[in-house]
């Protein structure tokens, strides 16, 4: 995440209330496209944002040539918006239904799906989320939440820093009720 540390082009620097994870910014330290892209690109004036309005085509013209979009207002009008290119990134699930309501005489599968396989093979990433009580504060959720490169499992424990044992974590077959600790990362790799 890209978080200012202070203010910067008319928004605030973080105030580190710990939120910034799946939630908006409420002081726009967090440099998401709805406090970055969108307002410097409605400032240029080339930029009208249609909330509430459903792109449901992509059309092209006689040679294949995108031609602009047809989409639904926020009254469900149809309304067709010219463009020179268009470009489609709503997701995992909506690009490709996009692109496969997309059909025309030119692309009776949909736009970009000669192979037939748009929309088939659609994978999702998922994570895992575990969670404890502790005796004292430990303030988890002051400042921005930080990530690091995949390492053994660790946990609190009120002693000190621990390693989970990963051979007993996966091979148990459920998690464990406590966490399995060695006081030497070493040890716990072992």
């Amino acid at each position: 995440m890209a978080i200012l540390s202070r203010p910067y082009r008319g928004r605030a620097g973080c105030v580190h209330c710990g939120f910034c994870e799946h939630f908006g910014c409420e002081v726009k330290a967090k440099s998401s496209t709805l406090a970055t892209v969108i307002p410097e690109a409605e400032k240029t004036g080339r930029c009208e944002i249609r909330p509430l309005s459903y792109v449901r085509k992509v059309e092209v013209d006689r040679s294949g040539r995108v031609t602009g979009v047809v989409y639904l207002d926020s009254r469900g009008r149809e309304v067709f918006q010219k463009a020179k290119a268009v470009v489609v990134c709503a997701n995992g699930a909506e690009t490709p239904r996009l692109l496969l309501m997309s059909k025309s005489n030119l692309f009776p599968q949909g736009l970009a799906n000669s192979s037939g396989v748009v929309g088939k093979h659609l994978m999702f990433n998922s994570y895992a989320f575990a969670g404890g009580l502790f005796e004292h504060p430990l303030n988890e959720y002051k400042s921005v939440q930080s990530r690091n490169k995949p390492q053994p499992f660790t946990c609190s424990a009120p002693a000190a820093w621990a390693t989970i044992r990963p051979a007993r974590w996966w091979t148990s077959g459920t998690a464990p009720t406590t966490c399995p600790i060695s006081s030497s990362p070493t040890a716990a790799a072992s």
